[in-house]
């Protein structure tokens, strides 16, 4: 197996250091002399990284100075689309939720979520808009459509927190999930709801995600704001 380019290890080390914690908002990092010194590697290594995570928008570097941690950034595994509570609290952060709208709906009257949620005319649909924080902060939009014929019905204080936990006491285990991601820019109600400005770059995450016998549990929109979340994937090839 191909190892890691030197330069990629430094910028997961930085990478590790903000996702966990260690390195807030506002922090310096270590001196470019510092990281060579600890990876053993040139400076034009070290550089490298840094120049790559600036472009990313993750560090500020400032001439004469160094260079900053520029606001919080949270990793997510692509391949593990799980509980945003217990991502969070992972991460040393307080996830928090606050519930933007709730109601019942009717399958014939969205025919492409039916279609997705594989419902017969008439079906009734639970939906609901939550924003979902970190220590206070909006991260995301979360959009969800849930068959009532899996979940009749729950108390709203469910979604107030983790919902994954939820269809875990349900016996409802997370065997597929099918995702598509796109880039958008925020309009007037997205910027509303996550106290952005209008055309901020975000990262819309949609997926089907499948219990028991491959049945639909639900259809999500997840909308991070860009410079907030992403996800990281990792490729394993062997020749």
């Amino acid at each position: 197996m191909k190892e890691k380019a030197k330069y990629i290890l430094v910028e997961e080390y930085i990478k590790n250091l903000i996702s966990n914690g260690k390195l807030k908002n506002g922090d310096q990092l270590e001196t470019e002399f510092q990281l060579a010194e600890k990876f053993n590697v040139s400076r034009l290594t070290v550089n490298k990284a840094i120049s790559r995570l600036a472009t990313e928008g993750i560090i500020d570097r400032i001439p004469g100075k160094g260079s900053f941690v520029k606001q919080s950034m949270f990793f997510a595994d692509y391949k593990t689309v799980g509980s945003f509570s217990r991502y969070m609290t992972s991460q040393n952060r307080v996830p928090g939720s606050k519930l933007i709208e709730y109601k019942i709906l009717n399958s014939k009257d969205i025919p492409i979520i039916s279609n997705y949620l594989q419902l017969n005319n008439n079906d009734e649909i639970q939906y609901f808009v939550k924003v979902r924080t970190a220590d206070g902060e909006p991260i995301a939009i979360i959009t969800t459509y849930i068959p009532s014929k899996l979940v009749p019905s729950f108390d709203i204080s469910v979604l107030s927190g983790s919902l994954y936990d939820y269809y875990d006491k349900m016996d409802l285990p997370r065997l597929k999930t099918k995702s598509k991601i796109t880039a958008i820019l925020s309009d007037d109600y997205l910027s509303k709801h996550l106290g952005i400005e209008k055309n901020t770059a975000l990262l819309k995450h949609d997926h089907v995600t499948y219990t028991k016998d491959f049945i639909p549990l639900e259809y999500c929109v997840a909308i991070y704001i860009g410079n907030k979340y992403a996800y990281e994937i990792e490729e394993n090839r062997i020749n």
